[in-house]
């Protein structure tokens, strides 16, 4: 906690606090007391506008206050220094700076005129004096640093100084922060600048890389130098700001051409060494020139045949392509069946983008992040895409750097979480989004790759940020192709060579068959009913046969009865129905007198803690009265049960496993909790479809303990019977169990293949 920012706050309160306009500082709050923030900058904004007689203050420092204080003119040592509170909103906002300004006195003195001073030199102003100007007073209350901040870069500091200093005096020119980092302000700043140098007058000159500012950029070459103007220093400042080594000096000399090389090359410019339009734009704006062809595109609509050849004709190789549609949404932009052999029979590639929604920063979270993972996975499973693609997650919106960290950071864990400890790494992570977005998630370790919604270009994540060195695909500019009846819209965007596609995908889903399992249809359930009975007639001892509560047939019409649901389990989770099938026929088939027994002695159980709970909940004169109820002599707290024999603790254990990991949205239970095991437990008993529900997230859970990836689609023999195995528990007679039901699980894949 800074004294005099506390001290600073306190003045403010005390002289302000309600008056119209005003928002007092909440000094309860620890964050705020003490310390320099946008609140306290903000009221000392508001606080001059009331000094000044602005009617309605607000937290902008916009040309309302501009010219106000321009009509009040320059404050200094005994000049306009009459208003004590004016005087203390400078001191004030000195300290808050970092700058000892000699008190919150209200008389500009010899130390307030000097630390006023020593700002304007960290700003980079030469001819330095002692006086507030109505643009120095604006800079004041920033939060802007005009020191070198932690991980700021001394180079970048000396362009912001030097711009500061050359182009201050012009009319909508505004102090630059000097702290050593490109940001929004500085790349703002250099536009400016470099619309100064073309000549526009202050009317003409916006900020902004419109026709006219690229109309008039010089080309220049090696052996330029700068005299009266300063392209040749614009341009090292452009360079320096797009991580590449460069001196400052105006000069054109072999390390400048050397960078200006380097960035052409990593851009994918003609590598020339001469900085023409489309050089200087690709430096000054996230778009570069909207104009230039690249190699890649990615579209909403289905690539035809007769699209394809459009495609290739116009010199693009790679496509991206929507792995689903969105939630809620009737646009159909995923990728069509049979649509990836006709892109590659036409000789092209195509990289996967997987977006749902996407749009805002209340959709991205770690939770959202697994689940967007397991879809993106499974999709592209579906579609063949072989191990080693390279999906691109979607951040269809500009990113705030609170957003950033709160939401997508977390976000890409959750993929990273699902892709590498579910999915056992089968694809790559990608990017897409915004500059600064894709550079914070691949710092992280989060992507290998980067696609650029450089298009934005008024994206606050976009201006201010350069290509991070992992950007495979640099989106620039939505174009129309046609050439007789064949028409398309696409994205245009310039490739890399960091991702060059997929031109080979793994059967059979390229060809458009499914993988999802299907209702069985009643002619094959005939055939599969007799097969599974005369297997249970051989599998199933004598012992075994009399305690079955019921017949092999009528157990099997059981099955049958819920295939639907199982087979919509099966496709929701991605999960063989084979294996859901064969945990419930055989459970359900030996089901007999013991297991109810067990049940009964649950009920009892539950019974007893009820009574006891509420004996409990007594007054001493009702114990006195009603005696204590007594345990059963047999009762247990758990107990396998209902259609697939499930205990509650193990239902459970792996409901919270699939809520971790964003599979289901249901809230968790305690096993340890009686009355979450018996709510648990009573579901199971009384709901077959809660049962059956449960028995695939158990399946599922039972692969995770087993160490085996998510990838239950492809198990073969070993992955199966491990899976079998652990749903029945860990010793040896579970292995027994494992082997034994994978015969079973052969006859329900055969047919349920059969129909796929």
């Amino acid at each position: 906690m800074d004294e005099m920012v506390l001290k600073t706050q306190n003045w403010l309160n005390e002289t302000y606090g309600g008056r119209s306009g005003y928002n007092s500082i909440d000094l309860s709050n620890k964050k705020i007391q003490g310390h320099t923030g946008w609140t306290t900058m903000y009221a000392l904004t508001r606080a001059l506008q009331i000094e000044l007689g602005i009617s309605v203050p607000s937290d902008n420092f916009g040309t309302g206050t501009l010219s106000a204080l321009s009509r009040y003119g320059n404050i200094g040592t005994g000049q306009n220094d009459s208003n004590q509170n004016i005087v203390k909103i400078i001191q004030g906002g000195l300290y808050c700076k970092g700058y000892s300004a000699g008190g919150i006195t209200g008389t500009f003195g010899e130390q307030t005129s000097a630390a006023v001073v020593k700002m304007k030199q960290n700003m980079g102003v030469s001819a330095v004096d002692g006086l507030v100007t109505p643009k120095f007073f604006k800079a004041l209350l920033t939060m802007d640093a005009y020191v070198l901040l932690s991980g700021g870069k001394t180079e970048i500091r000396e362009i912001q100084q030097w711009l500061n200093n050359r182009y201050y005096t012009r009319k909508n020119y505004f102090f630059q922060p000097c702290d050593g980092y490109y940001s929004r302000n500085t790349q703002k700043a250099l536009l400016f600048a470099l619309q100064y140098e073309e000549g526009l007058d202050d009317a003409t000159a916006n900020g902004r890389f419109g026709p006219t500012t690229k109309s008039k950029l010089p080309t220049l070459t090696r052996g330029n130098s700068d005299s009266s103007t300063k392209f040749v220093h614009l341009l090292q400042a452009a360079l320096i700001f797009n991580n590449r080594a460069c001196p400052f000096h105006g000069a054109f000399d072999a390390m400048t051409l050397t960078a200006v090389l380097g960035f052409q090359n990593f851009t994918k410019l003609t590598v020339s060494g001469t900085v023409g339009k489309q050089t200087w734009a690709s430096l000054l704006v996230s778009t570069g020139d909207p104009t230039r062809r690249g190699t890649a595109c990615d579209c909403i609509t289905e690539v035809t045949a007769a699209r394809a050849q459009l495609l290739k004709e116009n010199g693009y190789t790679t496509v991206g392509r929507y792995l689903t549609n969105v939630k809620n949404s009737s646009l159909n932009k995923k990728i069509q069946k049979g649509e990836l052999k006709t892109i590659t029979d036409a000789g092209l590639s195509v990289f996967p983008i997987f977006q749902t929604y996407g749009g805002s920063a209340s959709y991205f979270g770690a939770n959202q992040g697994m689940r967007d993972a397991l879809e993106a996975y499974f999709a592209a499973k579906s579609y063949g895409f072989p191990k080693g693609t390279i999906i691109y997650f979607a951040i269809d919106f500009d990113t705030t750097e609170n957003d950033i960290s709160s939401n997508i950071i977390p976000h890409f864990q959750g993929i990273n979480k699902g892709i590498k400890n579910s999915l056992g790494e089968y694809y790559r992570i990608g990017v897409y989004g915004t500059r600064n977005a894709c550079q914070k998630v691949s710092n992280q370790g989060l992507a290998v790759a980067s696609f650029l919604s450089d298009m934005s270009t008024g994206y606050s994540g976009n201006l201010g940020f350069a290509h991070p060195g992992n950007w495979a695909f640099d989106q620039i500019s939505t174009i129309n192709l046609k050439n007789g009846s064949a028409n398309i819209q696409i994205d245009n965007d310039i490739q890399s060579g960091l991702d060059n596609g997929v031109s080979q995908f793994d059967e059979p889903n390229a060809s458009g068959t499914s993988v999802d399992d299907v209702e069985m249809s009643d002619s094959r359930r005939i055939d599969l009913k007799r097969e599974v009975v005369s297997w249970f007639e051989k599998v199933m001892n004598d012992v075994q046969k009399v305690k079955a509560s019921r017949s092999r047939e009528n157990a099997m019409d059981d099955v049958f009865r819920y295939d639907g649901l199982i087979t919509a389990l099966s496709n929701r989770y991605r999960i063989r129905k084979a294996l859901i099938q064969t945990a419930f026929a055989w459970e359900h088939t030996l089901e007999g007198l013991d297991d109810l027994t067990s049940d009964s002695m649950v009920t009892n159980y539950y019974a007893y803690k009820e009574q006891l709970e509420q004996w409990e909940n007594l007054s001493a004169e009702q114990k006195a009265l009603i005696p204590r109820p007594v345990a059963p002599a047999f009762g247990r707290a758990d107990s396998s049960t209902g259609l697939c024999q499930i205990f509650a603790a193990t239902a459970i254990k792996a409901c919270n496993y699939a809520i971790s990991i964003g599979l289901i949205h249901e809230r968790s239970y305690d096993q340890n909790n009686w009355h979450d095991l018996y709510e648990v437990w009573k579901k199971l008993h009384n709901d077959g479809e809660y049962n059956l529900s449960k028995c695939a997230l158990v399946l599922m859970h039972s692969a995770y303990l087993v160490g085996l990836s998510a990838d239950y689609y492809n198990y073969g023999a070993a992955e199966v019977k491990a899976v079998l195995a652990r749903y029945n528990g860990t010793n040896e007679k579970a292995r027994e169990y494992g082997e034994q039901n994978y015969g079973l699980y052969q006859i329900f894949e055969k047919y349920n293949a059969l129909e796929r």
